[in-house]
C-alpha cells in the first residue's frame, strides 16, 4: 500500500529538488481520480497525465496569487492532489 499525502509544502520542495512525484488528482467532474505526476519544465511546474497536461502553474496564475509557491498549493487544494510519498 502506498502512503499519500496532502503535504503541498513537502510536495513543492521535492519539484525544487527535480523530483518527479506521482500523485492523484481529481477529474473534472470530481467522480475520480487521474493518476499523474507533477514536474518542473520549462512551461513552469506541470501535472501530466497519460501523455497530456493537465494543469500548469503558468506566469499569470503566479502573478494573480503574489508567488509560485501560492499558486502551486492553490492548484493542489483545487485538484484535491494526493501525492505518493517516497
Amino acid at each position: 500500500m502506498y502512503k499519500l499525502s496532502k503535504d503541498y509544502e513537502q510536495l513543492y520542495s521535492l519539484i525544487l529538488d527535480k523530483k518527479k512525484p506521482i500523485c492523484f488528482i481529481d477529474d473534472a467532474d470530481k467522480r475520480g481520480k487521474h493518476i499523474c505526476w507533477i514536474e518542473r519544465t520549462k512551461y513552469g511546474i506541470e501535472w501530466t497525465r497519460n501523455g497530456g497536461d493537465f494543469g500548469c502553474v503558468s506566469e499569470k496564475y503566479i502573478n494573480e496569487c503574489g508567488g509560485e509557491k501560492k499558486a502551486f498549493i492553490n492548484l493542489c487544494q483545487e485538484f484535491d492532489c494526493e501525492w505518493v510519498q517516497p
